[in-house]
């Protein structure tokens, strides 16, 4: 088999779908980067996320049932944090699912706060793609969270793999690794270890801390997020001249 010839239409399938994301566009601050991989021949990318800050109303067990209440893929804002949270434990405790925050936004439908005006997944593949929003869900604990950047990207041969590999765990990405399937097909998935995750309430909507602790943990996560930039900064400067070489000889 012609592996090269494969990976090519590989990803010129991959890059011709449609991309699913609720925005249909990759997250600002990455837009470049992805365009970078996606333009380079031996890399193309499947999904992406420059980092963001969440709240969700998530079943525990792991099954279908998300709903996003509040997303921003820059740093968070405390008090209109604050508003919603209170805005959505309200809902829940008076069983109303049209309750509005300060800036008219559903509770239940995401309450943007992105001045970006784009949203983080590159093909529709994200961490919660699948995910719908609608109404609070009464079971489910509302829950506050912080992810760093993330990025999927297949490669043309081990490598290429390898290359972006040493980029990513160079610029503090150590949580990152490469995926060999068949073909064979080469993919990394680069990723930090900075993650936070709170429970806000419990199943019943009853409140586990005040909006203190709310302000407090939106902080820490706005620390995070400034952290997440710099280590993305790095492997930007890192992979640049990686991908502007080429591995297409190997097999």
């Amino acid at each position: 088999m012609n592996f090269n010839k494969h990976f090519d239409i590989q990803k010129k399938q991959s890059l011709s779908k449609t991309d699913l994301s609720r925005k249909e566009a990759v997250d600002f601050r990455i837009v470049d980067l992805v365009s970078s991989i996606n333009s380079s021949v031996d890399y193309y990318t499947t999904s992406s996320c420059s980092g963001r800050v969440y709240l969700f109303n998530r079943n525990p067990s792991g099954k279908k049932g998300t709903v996003w209440v509040y997303v921003t893929h820059d740093v968070a804002d405390a008090d209109h944090i604050v508003s919603v949270c209170n805005s959505a434990l309200d809902q829940k405790a008076t069983g109303c699912n049209t309750t509005e925050n300060s800036n008219d936004n559903k509770i239940g439908t995401i309450a943007e706060h992105d001045s970006s005006g784009v949203e983080d997944c590159s093909n529709g593949l994200c961490a919660l793609s699948s995910d719908t929003a609608g109404e609070l869900t009464d079971n489910f604990p509302l829950t506050f969270k912080f992810e760093a950047f993330v990025i999927h990207v297949q490669c043309r041969n081990e490598r290429a793999a390898s290359r972006l590999l040493a980029a990513a765990n160079g610029a503090g990405f150590r949580n990152s690794g490469i995926t060999i399937g068949r073909g064979p097909k080469y993919g990394v998935a680069i990723r930090s270890t900075a993650v936070m995750e709170t429970p806000l309430s419990d199943s019943l909507g009853n409140r586990l801390v005040g909006n203190e602790y709310v302000r407090y943990l939106v902080a820490i996560a706005n620390s995070k997020m400034e952290s997440n930039w710099e280590s993305t900064d790095r492997f930007i400067k890192g992979v640049l001249p990686i991908l502007h070489s080429t591995c297409e000889t190997d097999t």
